[in-house]
Protein backbone atom coordinates (compact mmCIF):
# COMPACT_ATOMS: atom_id res chain seq x y z
CA UNK A 1 0.00 0.00 0.00
CA UNK A 2 3.05 2.25 0.18
CA UNK A 3 4.11 4.98 -2.46
CA UNK A 4 7.82 3.31 -2.99
CA UNK A 5 10.41 0.93 -1.43
CA UNK A 6 13.51 1.89 0.49
CA UNK A 7 15.13 -1.68 -0.02
CA UNK A 8 18.22 -3.52 1.10
CA UNK A 9 18.31 -6.60 -1.04
CA UNK A 10 20.02 -9.90 0.07
CA UNK A 11 19.06 -12.27 -1.94
CA UNK A 12 16.92 -13.04 -5.44
CA UNK A 13 14.23 -13.46 -3.67
CA UNK A 14 13.31 -10.75 -2.24
CA UNK A 15 14.44 -8.74 -5.57
CA UNK A 16 11.51 -10.64 -7.05
CA UNK A 17 9.02 -9.81 -4.35
CA UNK A 18 10.25 -6.36 -5.02
CA UNK A 19 9.68 -6.38 -8.72
CA UNK A 20 6.42 -7.88 -8.24
CA UNK A 21 4.78 -4.94 -6.35
CA UNK A 22 5.26 -2.38 -9.48
CA UNK A 23 6.43 0.36 -7.34
CA UNK A 24 9.23 2.46 -7.62
CA UNK A 25 12.61 1.11 -5.94
CA UNK A 26 15.46 2.43 -4.72
CA UNK A 27 18.04 -0.03 -3.84
CA UNK A 28 20.75 0.64 -1.35
CA UNK A 29 22.29 -2.49 -0.19
CA UNK A 30 23.42 -5.16 -3.20
CA UNK A 31 25.80 -4.09 -6.50
CA UNK A 32 26.66 -7.51 -6.95
CA UNK A 33 22.40 -8.79 -7.76
CA UNK A 34 21.30 -7.56 -10.98
CA UNK A 35 18.69 -5.11 -10.08
CA UNK A 36 16.57 -2.54 -12.76
CA UNK A 37 16.69 -0.13 -10.15
CA UNK A 38 18.35 3.13 -9.17
CA UNK A 39 21.11 2.32 -6.56
CA UNK A 40 22.17 5.26 -3.61
CA UNK A 41 24.53 3.14 -1.27
CA UNK A 42 28.28 3.08 0.08
CA UNK A 43 30.60 2.60 -2.64
CA UNK A 44 32.05 -0.48 -1.23
CA UNK A 45 34.85 -0.70 -4.28
CA UNK A 46 36.90 2.39 -2.75
CA UNK A 47 36.57 1.36 1.21
CA UNK A 48 39.60 -1.63 0.70
CA UNK A 49 41.68 0.74 -1.53
CA UNK A 50 41.42 3.69 1.50
CA UNK A 51 42.41 1.67 4.13
CA UNK A 52 45.63 0.12 2.00
CA UNK A 53 46.63 4.03 1.54
CA UNK A 54 46.22 4.44 4.62
CA UNK A 55 48.46 1.70 5.64
CA UNK A 56 50.49 2.56 3.29
CA UNK A 57 51.11 5.92 4.21
CA UNK A 58 51.75 4.60 7.59
CA UNK A 59 54.51 2.66 5.76
CA UNK A 60 53.56 -0.22 6.56
CA UNK A 61 54.85 -2.91 4.30
CA UNK A 62 52.78 -6.62 4.82
CA UNK A 63 49.01 -6.46 4.68
CA UNK A 64 46.71 -8.62 5.86
CA UNK A 65 42.54 -8.97 5.89
CA UNK A 66 39.89 -11.13 7.14
CA UNK A 67 36.92 -11.96 5.31
CA UNK A 68 32.93 -12.27 6.13
CA UNK A 69 31.40 -14.56 3.51
CA UNK A 70 28.24 -13.09 4.95
CA UNK A 71 27.46 -10.53 2.32
CA UNK A 72 28.15 -10.43 -1.06
CA UNK A 73 29.67 -5.96 -0.76
CA UNK A 74 32.05 -7.49 1.57
CA UNK A 75 34.17 -9.52 -1.47
CA UNK A 76 33.98 -6.30 -2.79
CA UNK A 77 35.92 -4.35 0.30
CA UNK A 78 37.94 -7.38 0.11
CA UNK A 79 38.99 -7.44 -3.32
CA UNK A 80 39.82 -3.69 -3.35
CA UNK A 81 42.11 -4.16 -0.57
CA UNK A 82 43.41 -6.90 -2.39
CA UNK A 83 43.95 -4.62 -5.49
CA UNK A 84 45.68 -1.51 -4.27
CA UNK A 85 48.23 -3.85 -1.80
CA UNK A 86 49.30 -6.06 -5.19
CA UNK A 87 49.31 -2.66 -7.10
CA UNK A 88 51.93 -1.58 -4.84
CA UNK A 89 53.83 -4.96 -4.95
CA UNK A 90 52.86 -6.33 -1.68
CA UNK A 91 50.99 -9.16 -1.26
CA UNK A 92 47.80 -9.98 1.05
CA UNK A 93 47.05 -12.83 3.12
CA UNK A 94 42.93 -13.42 3.43
CA UNK A 95 41.42 -15.74 6.12
CA UNK A 96 38.01 -16.11 5.86
CA UNK A 97 35.87 -16.04 9.22
CA UNK A 98 33.64 -19.38 9.92
CA UNK A 99 31.14 -18.17 11.67
CA UNK A 100 29.71 -21.97 12.82
CA UNK A 101 32.48 -22.23 16.21
CA UNK A 102 33.44 -19.20 17.86
CA UNK A 103 36.39 -20.77 20.19
CA UNK A 104 37.86 -22.57 17.03
CA UNK A 105 37.39 -19.99 14.93
CA UNK A 106 39.11 -18.03 17.29
CA UNK A 107 41.98 -20.15 18.13
CA UNK A 108 42.76 -20.61 13.79
CA UNK A 109 42.35 -16.43 13.68
CA UNK A 110 45.04 -16.06 16.59
CA UNK A 111 47.53 -18.98 15.17
CA UNK A 112 47.11 -17.35 11.52
CA UNK A 113 47.74 -13.89 13.07
CA UNK A 114 51.15 -15.29 15.13
CA UNK A 115 51.92 -16.28 11.31
CA UNK A 116 51.93 -12.73 9.96
CA UNK A 117 54.89 -10.66 9.40
CA UNK A 118 55.12 -7.92 11.78
CA UNK A 119 54.49 -4.95 11.79
CA UNK A 120 51.25 -5.63 9.61
CA UNK A 121 48.08 -3.41 8.85
CA UNK A 122 45.03 -5.65 8.70
CA UNK A 123 41.99 -4.71 7.09
CA UNK A 124 38.83 -6.04 8.82
CA UNK A 125 35.66 -6.22 5.96
CA UNK A 126 33.68 -4.75 9.00
CA UNK A 127 33.82 -3.81 12.69
CA UNK A 128 32.60 -7.18 13.68
CA UNK A 129 35.52 -9.38 12.10
CA UNK A 130 37.41 -6.44 13.59
CA UNK A 131 36.36 -6.85 16.80
CA UNK A 132 37.15 -10.72 16.34
CA UNK A 133 40.88 -9.94 15.13
CA UNK A 134 41.63 -7.73 18.33
CA UNK A 135 40.11 -10.78 20.56
CA UNK A 136 42.20 -13.18 18.71
CA UNK A 137 45.65 -10.69 18.81
CA UNK A 138 45.02 -10.76 22.78
CA UNK A 139 44.69 -14.30 22.63
CA UNK A 140 48.07 -14.85 20.74
CA UNK A 141 49.69 -12.06 23.01
CA UNK A 142 49.91 -10.22 19.63
CA UNK A 143 50.59 -6.38 20.78
CA UNK A 144 48.12 -3.67 19.00
CA UNK A 145 49.10 -1.76 16.97
CA UNK A 146 52.75 -2.36 17.71
CA UNK A 147 52.80 -5.44 15.66
CA UNK A 148 49.39 -4.88 14.10
CA UNK A 149 47.35 -2.23 12.78
CA UNK A 150 43.82 -3.28 12.71
CA UNK A 151 40.83 -1.46 11.06
CA UNK A 152 37.53 -2.13 10.16
CA UNK A 153 34.59 -0.87 8.41
CA UNK A 154 31.10 0.54 9.07
CA UNK A 155 32.54 2.62 12.45
CA UNK A 156 30.14 0.55 14.53
CA UNK A 157 30.57 2.83 17.49
CA UNK A 158 29.37 0.34 19.94
CA UNK A 159 31.97 -2.95 18.53
CA UNK A 160 34.37 0.19 18.07
CA UNK A 161 34.16 1.51 21.69
CA UNK A 162 34.28 -1.50 23.34
CA UNK A 163 36.86 -3.48 21.73
CA UNK A 164 40.30 -3.70 23.63
CA UNK A 165 42.37 -1.72 22.50
CA UNK A 166 39.43 0.60 21.08
CA UNK A 167 38.68 -0.54 16.78
CA UNK A 168 39.85 1.82 13.78
CA UNK A 169 37.15 1.79 11.01
CA UNK A 170 36.18 3.36 8.04
CA UNK A 171 33.57 5.13 8.92
CA UNK A 172 30.18 5.14 5.68
CA UNK A 173 27.72 7.62 5.13
CA UNK A 174 24.85 5.57 6.26
CA UNK A 175 22.53 8.76 7.04
CA UNK A 176 23.52 10.92 4.30
CA UNK A 177 22.87 7.34 1.78
CA UNK A 178 18.97 7.19 3.71
CA UNK A 179 18.34 10.91 3.02
CA UNK A 180 19.50 10.55 -0.58
CA UNK A 181 17.53 7.70 -1.14
CA UNK A 182 14.54 9.21 0.47
CA UNK A 183 14.68 11.96 -2.13
CA UNK A 184 15.60 10.56 -5.24
CA UNK A 185 12.39 8.00 -4.29
CA UNK A 186 10.05 11.21 -4.13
Amino acid sequence: RGDGILARTVDETLLRHLKATKLPVIEMRTTVLKHPFPFVGIDNSVIGSRVAAHFRALGFQHFACVQDISEHFYFERRDTVLQAVNDAGFNCPVFQADRSNWEQHQRELAAWLRELPKPAGVFAVNDQMGFWVLDAARRASIAVPEELAVVGAENDKLLCETASPPLSSVRLRGQAVGYDAARLLD
